[in-house]
């Protein structure tokens, strides 16, 4: 099985240039009104019992569109049938810049939702409007905008979730939780129980709650406090754990932890070999989008100004001059060849274990994303494919706060750490070097995107994205 970078795809400037001008308008438009309450009854779209908190990443998008695809094709849904999306922006740490607007760009292509269908969550502006400024010190145009409509949004998409749940003939509805909750799962969770109390109760007992469950969206989680009111995200993913255990799907412990095979540290190097030209084929607006989001997200990781780009342990006075002197300036001139010049100088050694995949893949010209959220998708479909090649721990599910670590003790809680008061598993494979079941793996993410992207039509102009 290759462990090479795959998710390489032709960069073309007339295609780049459309992209530019597409995200433009979409930086630039009003909020629409969501679409489904604003709809006559006979017109609205099937709901699938399917509710996804995401943050919109492309390892978010993939799953989306594979576990999408994957449950309507399961059920035998229509084909306009579509979940219930919540996109749980956050313009303080992730999508300022022109983050936002790419990712409603590739939301579109990928996934055939437009800024109508999705229900955009912002946090609260906090002291100073703290929670809506980039680390380039801007406030992106979109966020005091979303705010405005913040009580619409979640009172449309409270209004979904319940009539999601309230389906007599609907046994399980899915609830996907792969973003940082920043207290918008509380606030909308709030919304259902306050305004729709039957729909929430029958909501918990009918829920199977999987959570990706990386420091990154653990830590970013709100956990009861006494300096914060609430309402906090755990107690609200409590409620609905009510009839069954919590999925805690972590990649490092799905795939075997250090006894896993390399070629599941990301996206680019789990993905099939055909992949990239399958996603061009069918749009190179994806295509170019996804390199445009690359440069832009997965770059600010590894630049020389992010902080966190090295080890904690400090470079020498030497070290840090030949950085700055002979490095870090060519990341202004081209981010290839000043990854390649990282890549290849002793100081490689002393990245942060989890940037350094980043950093090879912007050498090698491919575009470099995390596997995670998928992985939700790989748990779901090993469900149905080979249960038997899976294992699982089953107990009270822990936190630790200082980290962001989770788990599942089937006794004792480990020291310095949290009883979240939820029952939960946390699988994992049986065999990590199972090549053949990894190909099988990697061949269904890419069969369910390709096939939920066949039915996508085509973007014109940015209006086919606010919609």
């Amino acid at each position: 099985m290759e462990t090479e970078s795959n998710l390489n795809f032709v960069r073309d400037s007339r295609t780049a240039q459309r992209v530019t001008e597409i995200l433009r308008e979409v930086r630039d438009c009003e909020v629409p009104k969501p679409l489904r309450p604003h709809v006559a009854p006979e017109l609205k779209q099937q709901l699938l019992p399917l509710i996804i908190f995401s943050d919109f990443e492309l390892d978010d998008l993939m799953a989306i569109a594979e576990v999408w695809q994957w449950k309507a094709v399961h059920m035998g849904a229509a084909e306009n049938s579509r979940p219930v999306i919540v996109f749980c922006c956050d313009f303080k740490t992730k999508d300022g810049g022109e983050v936002f607007e790419k990712k409603i760009l590739m939301a579109r292509l990928m996934l055939g939702v437009t800024m109508k269908d999705i229900y955009i969550l912002v946090q609260n502006p906090g002291e100073n409007q703290v929670n809506w400024t980039y680390f380039d010190q801007k406030v992106h145009p979109m966020a005091p905008k979303l705010f405005r409509e913040k009580q619409e949004l979640l009172a449309a998409a409270a209004q979904e979730i319940a009539e999601v749940s309230v389906v007599p003939s609907t046994e399980i509805v899915d609830v996907y939780f792969i973003a940082p909750g920043r207290g918008i799962f509380a606030e909308l969770l709030n919304e259902v129980e306050q305004k729709h109390p039957e729909g929430f109760a029958q909501l918990a007992q009918k829920a199977h709650v999987v959570m990706y469950t990386g420091s990154f969206n653990t830590q970013g989680t709100t956990i009861k406090n006494e300096q914060d009111p609430g309402p906090f995200d755990y107690d609200k993913i409590r409620k609905l754990c009510t009839a069954r255990p919590l999925v805690d799907i972590s990649k490092f412990v799905f795939f075997g932890r250090e006894t896993c095979h390399p070629c599941t540290i990301s996206a680019d190097s789990f993905a099939s070999p055909t992949l990239a030209q399958q996603l061009a084929d069918r749009s190179e607006l994806l295509s170019a989008s996804i390199i445009a989001f690359v440069d832009e997200f997965q770059g600010n990781l590894v630049r020389p100004e992010n902080k966190s780009l090295f080890r904690g342990s400090e470079l020498s006075e030497d070290e840090w001059k030949h950085f700055r002197e002979e490095i870090a300036p060519l990341a202004n001139k081209n981010m290839q060849e000043y990854a390649a010049k990282l890549a290849k100088d002793p100081l490689f050694a002393k990245v942060a274990g989890y940037k350094k995949s980043t950093v090879n893949a912007f050498h090698r010209g491919s575009c470099d994303a995390p596997l995670c959220d998928q992985v939700c998708f790989i748990y779901e479909w090993c469900t149905h494919s080979c249960i038997e090649d899976l294992e699982a721990v089953e107990g009270h599910w822990w936190l630790n706060r200082k980290n962001g670590f989770t788990g599942v003790a089937s006794t004792a809680i480990p020291e310095g750490c949290e009883d979240l008061q939820i029952r939960a598993i946390q699988p994992y494979m049986k065999e990590p070097q199972n090549v053949e079941l990894l190909n099988r793996m990697r061949s269904a993410l890419e069969r369910l995107v390709v096939y939920h992207m066949s039915m996508i039509p085509p973007v014109k102009s940015a209006a086919d994205v606010i919609g």
